[in-house]
C-alpha cells in the first residue's frame, strides 16, 4: 500500500488485525442467527444494528469488500468492538485474533501437553508457584516465573534471554489473582509462546 500525501502509513499489525476483524465478523454474523428449526443461520445487518445499538452505516463500513478494505481498512473503536461482541455472544478479543495468534495458541497447547505436563520438574515448579492457592501474583514474581517456564518449554536459554523483557511484559496481561490455579501454567506457556514469537525491539527506557 503506497502512502498518500498527508495520510500516515498504516502499520502491518494494524492492517492484519483490521483484516482479521472484518473476516471474523463476517463469519460470526453468518452463524449467529437462529432459524425456525433451531439451526444456526445468518443474522441480518439490520438485526445486528438494533441488537448492538450501532448504526447500520457503521456495520456496513466494517464489512466492506476486500477491494474497499485495502483502500480504507476498517478501524472500529473499542466500544464498537465490545458492543458487537456482546450482541453476537463472542469475546471481543476473539474478533481481533489473527491467524498467527491462533497458531501460537495451538503451538502453546501442544508444547504444554507433550513437553511440560509429563515433566516432574515442571510439576514441582508450578506446584510451588502457580498452582499454590496462596500465590499472590506480585508483578515481579510473575515475570520471573514466566521466564522460568519459558526456559522449561525447551526454547533455549539464548531465546528466552533475548526476549526477557517481552516475556515479562506479556505475563502481565494475565489477571493472575482471578484465574483458577490449574489454568495458570498453560496460560503462562501461551504467554511465553506469544512473547518468544514477537518481534524483539529495544527495551523502552525506564520511567524516572
Amino acid at each position: 500500500m503506497s502512502e498518500q500525501p498527508g495520510v500516515p502509513l498504516k502499520s502491518e499489525l494494524f492492517l492484519k488485525s483490521s483484516d482479521q476483524f472484518r473476516r471474523a465478523l463476517r463469519r460470526v454474523i453468518n452463524q449467529s442467527g437462529v432459524a425456525a428449526d433451531g439451526e444456526a443461520r445468518p443474522v441480518t445487518r439490520q438485526a445486528l444494528s438494533a441488537s448492538a445499538d450501532i448504526a447500520a452505516s457503521t456495520i456496513n463500513k466494517l464489512l466492506v469488500s476486500d477491494d474497499k478494505a485495502r483502500a480504507e481498512p476498517p478501524n472500529p473503536t473499542l466500544e464498537v468492538i465490545c458492543k458487537l461482541g456482546e450482541a453476537l455472544n463472542v469475546s471481543p478479543a476473539l474478533l481481533l485474533m489473527t491467524e498467527d495468534d491462533w497458531k501460537k495458541l495451538a503451538s502453546a497447547m501442544v508444547t504444554y501437553m507433550t513437553v511440560l505436563a509429563p515433566s516432574e520438574k515442571f510439576r514441582d515448579f508450578v506446584t510451588q508457584t502457580r498452582l499454590n492457592n496462596d500465590y499472590t501474583g506480585i508483578a515481579s514474581n510473575v515475570a520471573k516465573d514466566a521466564q522460568e517456564i519459558a526456559k522449561m518449554c525447551g526454547f533455549g536459554l539464548r531465546a528466552t534471554e533475548a526476549a526477557k523483557t517481552t516475556i515479562a511484559a506479556t505475563s502481565q496481561t494475565l489477571p493472575i489473582r482471578d484465574l483458577n490455579p490449574e489454568h495458570r501454567p498453560l496460560l503462562m506457556v501461551i504467554c511465553a509462546i506469544f512473547a518468544l514469537s514477537a518481534q524483539q525491539h529495544q527495551p523502552l527506557a525506564e520511567l524516572t
